[in-house]
C-alpha cells in the first residue's frame, strides 16, 4: 500500500527492466480477490464486481523483437497459464505485446487496424482466436496520431503494439491513446472505458434461446451430401497431422463445418 492508501501490485526483478503491475484506487480494496505473478512479464488481478460475477485484469510484457523464439513461446505458455487459472466471467489482457497486427479478416480484428503486420503480429493473433478474445484497439476508429502507442528514440518511427484484448466485446465503449500523459517512456498511455450489467448478464442465463437453423425439405439431400463430404476432407487431413487430435480440435472438427454447412442452407437467418 502506498503512502496515498493506493494499492500497488507487481512482478518482476529490482533491474527496471521487464516486470509488470497494477496500480488500484483504495476505493476498490474489498473488491480484491486476488493478485497472481505467474512470470516477470505474465501478472493478474482478480476483481470482485457483484456476489456472482468477477473480473480478471492479466497485464502483458511481451518479449522485443530481438528476442528468441523460444522467449516467445515461453511468454504464450505463461500467458495460457495465467489465464487458465484465473479465467473469471469477464477477462481483459493489456499490455505491451511488441506486436503489429495491422488490419485483417479475421473474427479478432476490428476495422480499424493500424499498419501492417509482422510475424509477431501472427502470434498474438493466432492467440486471439483460440482462445476467443477480440483486440479492441482495432474496434474503434481513431485519427492517425491516436492510434500508435511507441515512438521510436529518434521520432521517425510509430507504431500500435500495446493493446487491449477482452472476451466480451460488449463490455467495453472506448479504447483511446493519451497524448497528454507523460509516463517517462517511449510509449503512450492506452485506455479502455467498460461498462458491466450484471442484470443484463442474469437475464441472459434465464431468457437466452438457443440458435435454431431451419433447413428446407427439398434442400435436406444436398446438405446431407455436403456436410459428408465437410467430414471427409476432414478425416483425411487429420490421418496426415495425427498430433492435431486433440479433444478442442476433434470438437471444432465437428461443430464448425456442421454450422457453416447448416447456415448456407437455412431457409432464413435465425432471429
Amino acid at each position: 500500500m502506498l503512502q496515498s492508501r493506493h494499492l500497488l501490485y507487481n512482478s518482476g526483478k529490482e533491474s527496471k527492466q521487464n516486470g509488470v503491475g497494477f496500480l488500484i484506487n483504495r476505493n476498490l480494496q474489498s473488491n480484491i480477490e486476488r493478485f497472481t505473478a505467474t512470470a516477470d512479464s505474465v501478472a493478474s488481478v482478480t476483481l470482485r464486481i457483484s456476489t456472482r460475477y468477477r473480473l480478471t485484469i492479466m497485464q502483458v510484457y511481451a518479449p522485443t523483437s530481438v528476442s528468441s523464439q523460444k522467449e516467445l513461446d515461453n511468454f504464450y505458455d505463461d500467458l495460457y497459464t495465467t489465464l487458465n487459472n484465473n479465467k473469471a466471467h469477464y477477462n481483459i489482457i493489456i499490455g505491451d505485446f511488441n506486436a503489429k497486427i495491422g488490419q485483417g479478416n479475421e473474427d479478432c480484428i476490428g476495422k480499424f487496424g493500424y499498419g501492417e503486420r509482422n510475424e509477431r503480429g501472427d502470434n498474438l493473433i493466432n492467440f486471439a482466436v483460440a482462445h476467443d478474445f477480440k483486440i479492441m484497439n482495432t474496434f474503434f476508429q481513431k485519427s492517425e496520431n491516436k492510434r500508435w502507442t511507441w515512438r521510436s528514440p529518434d521520432h521517425e518511427t510509430q507504431n500500435e503494439i500495446d493493446y487491449i484484448l477482452v472476451d466480451r466485446h460488449n463490455i467495453v465503449e472506448n479504447v483511446d491513446v493519451l497524448n497528454q500523459v507523460n509516463v517517462g517512456s517511449d510509449h503512450r498511455m492506452v485506455r479502455c472505458k467498460i461498462q458491466i450489467n450484471t442484470k443484463q448478464e442474469r437475464q441472459k442465463l434465464f431468457f437466452s434461446r438457443p440458435e435454431h437453423i431451419k433447413i428446407p425439405e427439398a434442400l435436406k439431400s444436398t446438405f446431407h451430401i455436403e456436410l459428408k463430404n465437410r467430414y471427409e476432407i476432414l478425416e483425411n487431413l487429420e490421418d496426415q497431422n495425427s498430433n492435431e487430435n486433440d479433444l478442442e480440435s476433434l470438437n471444432n472438427n465437428i461443430i464448425i463445418p456442421l454450422k457453416e454447412v447448416a447456415k448456407k442452407f437455412q431457409d432464413r437467418k435465425p432471429s
